[in-house]
């Protein structure tokens, strides 16, 4: 079975930068972040790899971006800044 790795960015109910990260579970890692804050977090922005390697290197160059650069990127691939995770199929 082949892995399907996420980078993802999730931003806070605020539309603040809250997390960037790496996993195998989105959906999983949606459900944990949901019930561990008191904020909603939203996911905002992803992309899939068959590596891990691969998914760790973007999530690099994402922790590396300042946050309004960021945010701009977000809002240049998600406009609305809505949250994809339903978009997810496991």
């Amino acid at each position: 079975m082949r892995y399907k790795f996420y980078t993802y960015i999730i931003f806070t109910h605020e539309d603040k930068v809250l997390e960037i990260g790496v996993t195998t579970d989105m959906k999983g890692t949606m459900q944990l972040m949901k019930e561990a804050r008191a904020e909603e977090p939203k996911l905002v922005y992803y992309e899939t790899f068959e590596t891990g390697k691969d998914a760790a290197d973007r999530e690099k160059v994402f922790k590396g971006i300042p946050g309004h650069l960021l945010r701009h990127f977000v809002r240049e691939n998600n406009p609305s800044l809505s949250d994809l995770s339903e978009l997810i199929d496991h």
